[in-house]
């Protein structure tokens, strides 16, 4: 199994009123760390969670579950922390802080596990270089009944959320023809799923379509119908 995916969580009621501040930064942050992440190959786990206790604890971390197992592929690792201390900063200031608590926690999994914690510190770094943003795109697709348009799709999270766009060009001129865009919820691995596919319906129709789960899409589809 491959982890590719990590969060952060606050456990407890803290950090109060600013908890919606929290989530949208802990969303920013594991978003930029996972589209920087190359991924490590494990025995069972998936996923990792950094879970933040405002209550002391017996262990500077705790590790949920100790060992691997085949019926646990998410494991969480978690720590205590003053949310007041933590938050009482700017947003960059925070920004920086939960990633280096998030690379703290993943390198201590990494040394309980066996595993190389350089993978985790190459996206902590890529992190710092690029600044808090992460974009995504796929492939373009040319217009198999007309072979002069090409559409394309691709997608940001950044302070602001998240957004996708799907758009069309004339491919002899360059020119843009018609773009389409719309917000989706500031997540890195719900952002890839929407951006599955770009279809040419008809001559003058394209669809970007998402990646389904038991039949039911897991982000928007957009449209252009060129001309329309």
């Amino acid at each position: 199994m491959w982890l590719r995916e990590t969060a952060i969580h606050w456990m407890d009621g803290s950090p109060g009123d600013d908890r919606p501040r929290f989530r949208r930064l802990a969303n920013l942050a594991t978003s930029c760390f996972d589209s920087c992440f190359e991924g490590l190959e494990t025995e069972y786990v998936g996923k990792v969670n950094t879970a933040l206790w405002s209550r002391p604890r017996n262990q500077a971390y705790t590790v949920v579950p100790e060992q691997n197992d085949r019926d646990d592929t998410i494991v969480t690792v978690g720590r205590a922390l003053d949310p007041t201390e933590l938050l009482d900063r700017g947003d960059d200031e925070v920004l920086a802080a939960l990633l280096d608590i998030h690379l703290d926690a993943l390198r201590q999994l990494a040394q309980q596990r066996g595993w190389s914690s350089e993978p985790f510190s190459r996206a902590a770094d890529c992190v710092r270089r690029g600044g808090w943003e992460a974009q995504a795109s796929i492939p373009e697709k040319v217009n198999r009944f007309s072979k002069d348009l090409v559409a394309w799709a691709g997608g940001l999270i950044d302070a602001s959320g998240g957004r996708i766009y799907l758009a069309v060009r004339d491919q002899s001129s360059g020119v843009e023809l018609q773009r389409v865009e719309q917000d989706v919820p500031a997540d890195w691995h719900g952002l890839r799923a929407a951006l599955h596919k770009v279809a040419w319906i008809d001559a003058r129709t394209v669809e970007l379509q998402p990646r389904q789960r038991a039949g039911v899409d897991l982000g928007p589809r957009l449209q252009i119908n060129l001309f329309a």
